[in-house]
């Protein structure tokens, strides 16, 4: 998954600011101006203005807040209209928000336990690989019946590891 930050994370901030700064001392007029010096970037095969891009294509993105988490403030971008993605858009202007690409996740089927017992139903599942050495040893699965797939909006995580060698009784 690839990720393009939108200038709105405070990290990102401050560098542009420090960046600021120091242009500004060879050439006033691009501070001046106001232009923010981050809409230009790399994505794909050339460079894109972030906003634009992000305006067009709002099917291949999200919006989040930065300093939030469990999907509050989430726009997915192929769930809204135009209009409400340019709503979203210019709130996360306004904010402190980042941009990501949407990654399509698979369902798969797990036993999911309940108060009354169990049963096979489909979930979200999205896999994040633990590597040592160059090797995949494991995993941090997570799992929801919602796209949005982290534990604090309802959400669980499992996990798996690879198991080298023989078995043994």
């Amino acid at each position: 998954m690839g990720v393009i930050a939108s200038g709105a994370d405070r990290v990102t901030d401050a560098m542009f600011s420090a960046a600021a700064r120091v242009l500004s001392e060879f050439s006033p007029a691009l501070t001046d101006a106001g232009a923010p010096l981050y809409r230009k970037t790399q994505y794909g095969a050339g460079e894109v203005d972030l906003i634009e891009h992000v305006r067009k294509h709002r099917a291949q993105f999200v919006l989040k807040p930065n300093d939030d988490y469990g999907g509050r403030g989430l726009a997915v971008g192929d769930r809204l209209t135009s209009s409400e993605w340019d709503a979203a858009l210019s709130e996360a202007l306004a904010g402190d928000y980042v941009v990501q690409e949407k990654i399509d996740l698979r369902t798969e089927v797990f036993p999911i336990f309940g108060d009354s017992g169990w049963s096979l139903q489909p979930v979200y599942v999205y896999t994040n690989p633990f590597l040592f050495e160059g090797r995949i040893e494991g995993a941090m699965v997570r799992l929801s019946d919602s796209p949005v797939v982290n534990v604090t909006s309802g959400g669980g995580e499992t996990g798996f590891f690879v198991i080298d060698g023989e078995a043994r009784e």
